[in-house]
């Protein structure tokens, strides 16, 4: 009989040892749970913070883009306009050498006509 007691009695610390670790499972499982979300959150703050961090990347290849077609641009229009600058001088310059040559030749007929009438007077 002594020996079913201490079956017994074993029995029972084994029992308990086995809630007491069923109860410790219980605790570790909803520990991992509770880790597991706390990766997933923190994961999709990851991701979110890559895709804004992706999108500022587009953002400053797209503004650097066209800073590069605005510098073009703006040389384009100096040069432009220096050119449209000069075509002005140049017809300017036709103008003043068309006036010129008509005075020229002004001067020459009133030349020609002055010494024809001294020529009469003499």
């Amino acid at each position: 009989m002594a020996y079913m007691d201490v079956i017994r009695n074993e029995l029972k610390i084994v029992t308990a040892e086995a809630d007491r670790l069923k109860k410790k499972e219980g605790k570790v499982d909803s520990k991992v749970q509770n880790l597991n979300s706390k990766i997933l959150r923190a994961k999709t703050k990851l991701q979110a913070g890559s895709a804004v961090k992706e999108k500022a990347r587009s953002i400053v290849r797209s503004l650097s883009h066209t800073l590069e077609k605005l510098k073009t641009k703006t040389k384009e229009a100096k040069q432009e306009n220096e050119l449209i600058s000069r075509e002005d001088v140049m017809q300017e310059l036709e103008v003043a050498k068309a006036s010129k040559v008509h005075a020229l030749e002004k001067l020459k007929t009133l030349t020609e006509t002055t010494m024809k009438e001294r020529s009469l007077t003499a």
